[in-house]
């Protein structure tokens, strides 16, 4: 299968854009996303449990370093963002990549460490980093060329879930399934056709509530019906935010289950407005159809019904 692989970049931050930059169209150039600093958005979670929260998502970790040790957390012993990341994609298995400014390169004073301490951290940093396997870069096209090639061997030695199409993903029992609810599908539209039409509605939606409490989501690996997993799902929505709500690191499962759906006619699938090469979970664009919306008013009438509840 032909997979895209997210790719986690860290480094300090204004002596590297412009090699951040490099790196990053190269990975795109290759065919895989790159995430990192400048994508994060503003939001309720602290800056360190979004990178967490990201790296845990990532497939792959690089890391360039050069001569600043960057921005510190006084409160952890003053230990740098960048030393911290790489840390925490070691301790969780995280495939590494890092790439380190040769002693003899020329590099502006500009770009280095003035703080005694903080130099003598960044060694101390160095020293761990090239305790594992490292490359050394002098220059912005030889940073680019390393990369280029570290990736490649990296993803052949190290296997990662990584992103596919959801035809690619789809194994032979996935399909079998939802050609089985197509059938069982048209088999409920011939019999509700010979019921009394002005029941044919409350009917059709019966059935299909029935059906699909009867069947298991590959969303949390079953704990959940396709009822139960339709019932959560917000009025729009993207297999991306799908993934932070059902806590589901894999999102191949919700996207079977999003296509059940459709199958159903209960939502519908569409291209994004935008699409943001850089990140890798915009996907198709999931809307409630008006079936949908009938099916949770109908359950919604019985919840009313049997509290004894009406609408003011």
């Amino acid at each position: 299968m032909n997979k895209k692989y997210t790719i986690f970049v860290s480094s300090t931050y204004e002596d590297l854009k412009d090699e951040r930059q490099d790196v990053v169209r190269t990975t795109l150039e290759m065919g895989h996303f790159p995430i990192g600093m400048e994508m994060f958005s503003a939001g309720n979670e602290t800056q360190w449990e979004v990178i967490r929260r990201t790296i845990d998502q990532s497939d792959y970790y690089v890391l360039i370093v050069a001569a600043r040790y960057g921005s510190t957390i006084p409160a952890e012993g003053g230990i740098s963002y960048t030393e911290k990341e790489y840390d925490y994609a070691v301790s969780k298995g995280v495939p590494v990549m890092a790439f380190v400014l040769s002693e003899g390169a020329a590099w502006p004073s500009t770009k280095r460490e003035k703080n005694r301490a903080a130099a003598k951290r960044l060694e101390q940093f160095k020293s761990k980093v090239s305790s594992r396997m490292v490359s050394f870069w002098n220059s912005r096209e030889q940073l680019s060329t390393n990369f280029a090639v570290a990736l490649g061997k990296t993803i052949a030695q190290f296997e990662r879930p990584g992103w596919v199409p959801s035809s690619a993903a789809a194994t032979p029992e996935t399909s079998n399934e939802i050609a089985r609810l197509s059938r069982d599908n048209a088999t409920l539209r011939e019999r509700l056709s010979a019921i009394d039409p002005s029941r044919a509605e409350e009917a059709r939606l019966i059935a299909i509530e029935e059906s699909l409490k009867g069947i298991k989501a590959a969303t949390q690996f079953g704990r959940l019906t396709l009822l139960e997993f339709f019932l959560k799902l917000p009025p729009e929505s993207n297999v991306a935010r799908l993934i932070d709500y059902f806590a589901h690191p894999d999102a191949v499962p919700i996207s079977c289950d999003l296509r059940a759906l459709v199958s159903w006619g209960l939502i519908t699938e569409s291209a994004p407005a935008t699409r943001v090469p850089q990140w890798p979970a915009i996907q198709s664009v999931f809307r409630m159809t008006p079936l949908g919306s009938s099916l949770l008013a109908y359950r919604h009438r019985l919840a009313m019904t049997k509290t004894g509840s009406t609408l003011q």
